[in-house]
């Protein structure tokens, strides 16, 4: 098996293995980060509601990964 192979099988266990930790991570992102957006938007915080969004996309891409 060439290094790129292996890599790829290492990887899919360590998603496998840690596939409930994901999950969790990701279900307590989408649901603090919707109530941390509403509050830095009512303090006129753009930038943090920004931020706050990208981190809901990531807790998206995430559930959708560990599947």
């Amino acid at each position: 098996m060439t290094e790129n192979g292996k890599s790829k099988i290492g990887w899919l266990a360590w998603r496998k293995k840690h596939r409930y930790a994901l999950q969790v991570v990701a279900l307590i992102l989408g649901v603090l980060t919707p109530f941390g957006i509403y509050v830095a938007l009512t303090l006129g915080l753009g930038w943090v509601a920004a931020l706050l969004f990208s981190l809901l996309s990531v807790a998206m891409l995430l559930t959708a990964w560990a599947g």
